[in-house]
């Protein structure tokens, strides 16, 4: 155990270290990108058809977010550690005989319903001033349905598959502590994700999809600062 808290303690010196941590860039940039989200708008759509309603869930077509983290360069490019959160939100007025998931009362509501991708990623570019990359993505997939009635209780959906992104773009220096990164991006999974939970939370018929699994993917631009030595 000592010797693991030793380690720890040592690479956090090492880290901070003035020659190493002067290599360092904080990040933060903005995101927009397609939504690839055809299984989920059905589910929305059977929603609407299944309850009578003032204003129903309208597709999802764009998401849009944020980026930050820590960014590392190097004489053949750049390597990252990132976070990104990308998301939209579609609003519902007045759904009729809305059923609580788990129990049998039904309540009339308002809801909201958020779609959101949120990755935690390690990145590596390589070039000049046009750089090509690619990213080791952890995603965190998560639909959630949120009632005005307390009385209904909220979904909440978490999936977490793997998956990488591929980009191209180029690399501006504008001063000696600060440059901008442009990057167009495709963002793919490894693995599948379900719409059954999504279907069976939202209390929707089962016929509404056989293989209720799908492969999203992505394409957008991200716009970033580099703040740091360069």
């Amino acid at each position: 155990m000592l010797r693991r808290v030793t380690l720890f303690f040592s690479g956090i010196l090492w880290l901070t270290s003035s020659q190493v941590w002067a290599q360092w860039n904080a990040i933060a940039g903005y995101e927009l990108s397609t939504a690839d989200a055809g299984p989920v708008n059905q589910m929305l759509q059977a929603f609407n058809n299944q309850h009578v309603h003032t204003l129903g869930f309208k597709d999802i077509k764009v998401l849009n977010g944020f980026q930050a983290g820590l960014r590392y360069n190097y004489d053949l490019g750049a390597f990252e550690m990132t976070y990104n959160r990308r998301f939209t939100r579609r609003i519902g007025d007045y759904f009729e005989n809305v059923k609580a998931v788990g129990m049998g009362n039904t309540e009339n509501s308002d809801a909201d319903f958020f779609y959101e991708i949120r990755a935690y990623s390690f990145v590596s570019e390589f070039g000049g001033a046009l750089r090509l990359g690619f990213s080791l993505d952890y995603n965190t997939y998560l639909t959630e349905m949120r009632y005005e009635e307390p009385t209904i209780r909220d979904v909440k959906i978490k999936q977490r598959p793997l998956g990488s992104r591929f980009f191209i773009g180029t690399y501006v220096k504008n001063r000696p502590n600060l440059s901008f990164s442009f990057r167009l991006f495709y963002q793919t999974l490894w693995s599948d994700i379900s719409t059954a939970p999504i279907r069976d939370a939202l209390n929707l018929p089962e016929e509404l999809c056989t293989d209720c699994s799908f492969r999203p993917s992505t394409f957008g631009i991200s716009i970033m600062i580099n703040n740091g030595a360069q």
